[in-house]
């Protein structure tokens, strides 16, 4: 771990590198990351450019929640932390795999209730994901207005979305 908080050129182009790379990826400029990460234009781009010695960790932690990656990589990168202070460099590439799946199938997702047959239909209107007919669930939703009913499905797809 870098104790004097003192960082190579080579770990703040690695650092610049991976942000940028990372605000690509999430469609940010670099005015927006410094608007939404509250750090100076100034500040941001001598980060960016490997144009200062010691970087404030809190600067850090902020540009990481903007780019919605764990901060740790970041203080990693720059020596504030030892690798085995981190997960395995692959365990984090698979979780953010997982995320980025998981947000595909939360787009996709929808629940609607058939007041016809009593189902609960999740899926996205061109496929039906699944069914559920029979249960407490759908007998419950049953014996409510459709007012009511809307508000528990409503319910239910903001809970699923979040």
């Amino acid at each position: 771990m870098n104790e004097t908080f003192d960082i190579t050129e080579k770990m703040l182009i690695q650092l610049g590198n991976y942000i940028n790379q990372l605000r690509e990826e999430r469609g940010i400029g670099f005015n927006q990351l410094a608007l939404m990460s509250n750090l100076n234009v100034r500040t941001l781009n001598d980060i960016l450019n490997a144009k200062i010695k010691k970087i404030n960790p809190f600067h850090l932690k902020r540009i990481a929640k903007v780019l919605k990656v764990d901060y740790k990589e970041l203080y990693r990168i720059v020596g504030y932390l030892d690798n085995g202070d981190l997960f395995d460099i692959n365990a984090t590439e698979e979780i953010k795999k997982l995320r980025k799946e998981l947000e595909e199938c939360r787009n996709q997702l929808n629940i609607e209730s058939n007041s016809n047959n009593g189902h609960i239909i999740v899926g996205d209107g061109n496929k039906i994901n699944h069914s559920y007919a029979g249960t407490e669930l759908c007998k419950e939703m049953n014996e409510l207005s459709e007012k009511e009913k809307e508000k528990v499905l409503k319910f239910i797809n903001d809970y699923i979305k979040n």
